[in-house]
């Protein structure tokens, strides 16, 4: 845990945990990482304790069970409810960003009550704010 905590920053722990709930959530882990992620989420929760007493303004982070993690494919195609899931949006948020947004991803397919993103590209964007 030492070599952990000196080896990364907190954020970089948290983003690299974030996704790898990302690839158990979307079925893209393999079994040997799934039946490992107790044991990283107790370490996670391990050094986060540590660094709250820290830097008691900070919060913990909020862990939610795996069941209630929204699914969200590594890759192919997501309609409008997922996208919106995916980035804490409602609905008609994802279609005023489409709008106005320049860096908002365009969707791959435009039809009349079937519009969908490449999830890569999402995922993309995500990144791209969660770091701005």
């Amino acid at each position: 845990m030492e070599e952990v905590k000196k080896g990364m920053s907190r954020d970089r722990i948290k983003n690299s945990l974030e996704n790898f709930v990302e690839r158990i959530a979307s079925g893209g882990a393999s079994s040997a990482e799934v039946s490992v992620f107790p044991a990283v989420l107790s370490i996670y929760c391990e050094h986060y304790r540590d660094a709250n007493v820290a830097e008691a303004n900070e919060k913990p982070p909020e862990i939610l069970p795996l069941q209630a993690l929204p699914s969200f494919p590594l890759e192919g195609l997501v309609g409008v409810k997922q996208v919106a899931a995916f980035l804490g949006l409602s609905e008609n948020s994802v279609w005023q960003k489409l709008r106005s947004d320049p860096e908002f991803p365009q969707p791959s397919v435009r039809e009349p009550r079937r519009t969908r993103w490449e999830a890569r590209k999402v995922r993309e964007y995500r990144r791209r704010t969660e770091a701005a």
